[in-house]
């Protein structure tokens, strides 16, 4: 099982201690900060897979942030004081997921986290992440890891079916013209294996089965 880490960004910190209590005994990772440039930072060394973020912060405010980074984040909640209908619009219409305002119920606001994660399809392969529906492939670092087009299209057929083998012979009949490229199939997945596992932390990652296949280990 994934365990999803979630960023909350308020400087509250009182209110950051009892969020991030209770999503903890819910079965989440938490990583809290008080100022924009510290989730920043963090942003750039962890992969999250949702942010909490208030509003009225200390030098730069919620509104600024997400508009700059709204691109590259992953879906935020605004957990604000400031509730009304033209905060709402203007939280979602920058690009926020869902909107809440203070003082809130923790189950409500574990109930939209739930809803709001689990409409991301991602994979966990070793340190890396697969996120299906982008069709994007992060490092531990939440850097995009590049791919060939071939690298790309076996790992996504691959991660459609994570912890089968996948038969030698169908993958060089879906991907390849002839059975010579048998080799160029094991390049392929030799090549791949190297990106997805670069220090060779998990040589069980994407393995082959002697006279099967090969089987891509994979967390959903």
């Amino acid at each position: 099982m994934i365990i999803p880490h979630v960023l909350l960004v308020d400087d509250d910190l009182r209110l950051l201690d009892l969020i991030k209590r209770y999503l903890c005994q819910n079965n989440y990772w938490v990583s809290s900060v008080t100022r924009v440039f510290q989730a920043e930072y963090a942003l750039n060394i962890f992969r999250f897979d949702a942010i909490i973020l208030d509003i009225m912060l200390p030098e730069e405010d919620g509104w600024s942030f997400l508009e700059r980074r709204a691109l590259d984040l992953p879906p935020v909640i605004f957990l604000s004081a400031m509730g009304g209908p033209k905060e709402r619009v203007k939280g979602l219409s920058l690009g926020a997921k869902d909107y809440m305002m203070k003082p809130f119920e923790p189950t409500e606001l574990l109930l939209r986290l739930k809803n709001l994660i689990s409409t991301e399809c991602v994979l966990q392969l070793g340190n890396c992440w697969l996120n299906l529906k982008k069709n994007l492939l992060y490092d531990s670092y939440n850097h995009i890891v590049f791919l060939t087009e071939l690298e790309n299209k076996i790992l996504l057929y691959m991660a459609n079916q994570p912890n089968e083998v996948v038969k030698r012979e169908v993958l060089i009949q879906t991907f390849f013209s002839t059975s010579s490229s048998a080799r160029v199939l094991d390049v392929t997945l030799s090549r791949l294996r190297k990106k997805l596992d670069p220090l060779n932390a998990h040589p069980e990652l994407l393995s082959a089965i002697r006279n099967q296949g090969y089987i891509l280990q994979a967390k959903t």
